[in-house]
């Protein structure tokens, strides 16, 4: 099929500028026409209905012909528009893919460094609490030892103080028991 440029190109120019160009058909429709060197000839009324019959056929064969090549080229604009549309389409796919990919890595990457922050944070309060606790056991061992201290010295006081009473009661039974037999 020839394109619209062509059959444009192939119209106008040509033999003297008569406009038929390397188009066949127009130098045959031409031909038709010219009998015996001259326009006409036998019954001319029904010789210019065939002429003119031929003659629209081949216009709307030619106008077809140059419709089809503007579908043609409507339906190949369409489809490099589609396929431009589809190209775009699939770039912006791949750039949103890709940004995407970069942000589950970057998130996984964050989420290995916070549990790495997390573990050490639990590390950390772990020994804290050891630490604490060490600390909160050996402060209640002075204290019970400081208590036991205070009630070992208040026993040892009161033990004294009975001892002593226990003399004093003693050296006056026997003072009191010897005086009062002798004398």
């Amino acid at each position: 099929m020839q394109t619209l440029s062509t059959d444009i190109d192939s119209i106008g120019g040509g033999f003297g500028g008569a406009g038929f160009g390397n188009n066949p058909l127009l130098w045959l429709i031409t031909l038709g026409f010219l009998k015996d060197g001259s326009i006409g000839g036998g019954n001319q009324e029904s010789a210019n209905s065939a002429k003119l019959d031929c003659l629209a056929q081949q216009h709307q064969s030619l106008s077809q012909q140059i419709a089809g090549n503007n579908q043609a080229s409507q339906f190949q604009a369409l489809a490099q528009g589609i396929d431009a549309v589809g190209t775009a389409s699939r770039d912006s796919r791949d750039a949103i893919s890709a940004q995407l990919n970069q942000m589950a890595a970057a998130s996984a990457e964050c989420c290995c460094e916070n549990r790495v922050g997390i573990q050490g944070i639990n590390t950390a309060i772990a020994l804290q609490t050891a630490a604490l606790t060490a600390e909160g056991k050996n402060n209640t061992q002075e204290i019970l030892s400081k208590l036991c201290d205070n009630q070992a010295a208040i026993k040892d006081a009161e033990i004294r103080n009975l001892q002593q009473e226990l003399q004093t009661q003693t050296i006056l039974a026997n003072l009191g028991g010897h005086g009062h037999g002798k004398g």
